[in-house]
């Protein structure tokens, strides 16, 4: 038996959905199907996360950040994808200030109207990674140069 969607990740579908098709649009894919092509999968597949079906999978977000020379945070963010439990920690919430700084500088302030506590001020923002660095899969010339030690024809 399949798990009920809650109307939570039925509207962080939507929004994502929304985002991707502005953002294919935008990129010059004026069809789902160009699209789809681009990345390797089905317009079908495409459709439904256009439409806010089902949220993208995470595979399918690390494509679509490699083809819009984005880092897979940035994709997860705009698709509104929760983070890997991996990722879940003091890192992430220092990358989500670094790419969404207006946002997070809110949440202290829902967090004392919600739970009614005073909460301390976020960590300063460096732009420099604590234990790691931030996973990028721009291809750029990867792309076409699979084997860094090898010279391209191109």
């Amino acid at each position: 038996m399949a798990r009920k969607v809650t109307p939570e990740e039925r509207e962080r579908a939507r929004l994502g959905g929304e985002w991707l098709r502005e953002e294919r649009k935008r990129r010059g894919y004026d069809t789902g199907t160009e699209f789809a092509a681009a990345l390797g999968l089905r317009q079908g597949m495409i459709s439904v996360y256009e439409n806010g079906q089902k949220l993208v999978d995470r595979d399918h977000a690390a494509l679509i950040a490699a083809l819009f020379g984005m880092t897979e945070w940035e994709v997860w963010l705009r698709l509104r994808i929760p983070l890997p439990a991996e990722l879940d920690d003091d890192e992430a919430i220092r990358r989500a200030f670094q790419l969404r700084p207006d946002v997070m500088r809110q949440v202290p302030e829902i967090t004392e109207r919600v739970t009614g506590e005073k909460v301390s001020d976020p960590p300063p923002v460096t732009g420099e990674s604590v234990d790691r660095p931030p996973r990028d899969t721009r291809l750029g010339d990867r792309r076409r140069n699979p084997d860094p030690g090898r010279e391209s024809a191109v």
